[in-house]
């Protein structure tokens, strides 16, 4: 175990507040406990691990420490004040690591497998929404997901926190209008969940035939013009009870739920 140096935490503060030195230095910032065990027990490319004193000093922390400590995964030790600034949790464990961006794989090798949909976010903001958006996905087997304008990046360390780990399951890919434009002419499918167009169709009315881009809007503004433009059908999710609208998290679940349920 090292003691960590400034210059090194200044770089642990840049991961978990700047996307650019996110993107420039291909790394990103897992905290929890359970979640840099997953990450050592899965051997995911992790380049190293920092803890806080409090954390070594509380024995009931002893056997962990052993296990981070086999596990040949460099260690830094870290001030608790200064592990307080990097943090994102109110009480945190006192535990990260720093891992590896997986490796995107680009468009048209995605498009070359056999999915019934792709799922794309047009401007998703809340990074614990896109947490539990990714988790759901992971959840209902699909492991690829398309954002346009701008949507939170999946390396932020809210949004990793809150996919429990999955975030590292999916491959992201940030799409533009020229490139919907590129799926349209393949003859992609656009359905977009709205429930401000005049067309649109009650969920149950939809019928995925072919390939497919499911696609859900910012949480306040919806989905965007160049995505309304090129939709091909809009569906909403009926509700009871005067109830407007849904959190787009439970949106994706039902909407998955909808389209996937006639599979074996």
């Amino acid at each position: 175990m090292q003691k960590i140096t400034k210059n090194k935490i200044k770089d642990l503060y840049k991961l978990a507040n700047d996307k650019k030195f996110r993107d420039l230095s291909g790394e990103f910032i897992v905290e929890g406990l359970k979640i840099c065990k997953d990450l050592i027990k899965k051997k995911y490319s992790i380049c190293y691990i920092v803890i806080s004193v409090s954390f070594i000093k509380n024995k009931k922390n002893e056997k962990i420490l052993d296990f981070l400590n086999s596990s040949g995964v460099l260690i830094f030790e870290i001030l608790d004040k200064d592990f307080i600034k990097i943090s994102s949790l109110e009480n945190s464990q006192g535990i990260l690591c720093v891992a590896k961006k997986k490796e995107c794989k680009d468009l048209e090798s995605v498009l070359k497998q056999n999915n019934p949909f792709f799922v794309l976010f047009d401007g998703i903001q809340d990074p614990g929404n896109m947490g539990t958006i990714i988790r759901t996905l992971i959840a209902f087997g699909i492991k690829n997901l398309f954002t346009i304008n701008n949507s939170v990046d999946i390396y932020n360390p809210k949004v990793t926190r809150s996919s429990v780990g999955t975030v590292l399951d999916v491959n992201v890919l940030e799409l533009d209008k020229i490139i919907l434009n590129k799926l349209k002419k393949k003859g992609f499918k656009f359905l977009v969940s709205s429930l401000n167009e005049t067309k649109k169709k009650n969920i149950k009315q939809i019928k995925i035939i072919g390939q497919n881009t499911i696609i859900f809007g910012n949480e306040g503004n919806g989905v965007s013009k160049e995505v309304i433009d090129i939709a091909d059908d809009f569906f909403y999710i009926p509700m009871k009870n005067k109830v407007e609208s849904l959190n787009v998290t439970v949106s994706v679940a039902i909407t998955l739920y909808e389209f996937l349920r006639g599979e074996k």
